[in-house]
């Protein structure tokens, strides 16, 4: 998995556990953890935001209308991805 990330061109940037008893010894795994420990508070951060977009535009529409149903989720969709 994390090699697939590598030749894509991405860096990756996932949890990986380690204890007392047993400790982080493949190279990529260790890459893996450093951009973990430099990149994990900027996802939580962004998640966050996501979060509290969804909770305020909401995941339901009330309306009678169809056409204005449709603009307003491709407004949230277009919201989401931002």
């Amino acid at each position: 998995m994390i090699q697939a990330l590598l030749d894509k061109g991405l860096k990756p940037a996932v949890r990986t556990k380690e204890t007392i008893r047993m400790s982080i010894k493949h190279p990529l795994r260790k890459l893996s953890k450093e951009n973990w420990e430099r990149y994990g508070k900027v996802r939580y951060m962004v998640e966050q935001l996501f979060g509290s977009i969804k909770q305020k535009v909401g995941s339901s529409f009330n309306l009678l209308r169809k056409d204005l149903a449709r603009k307003m989720a491709i407004a949230c969709a277009i919201l989401w991805n931002f």
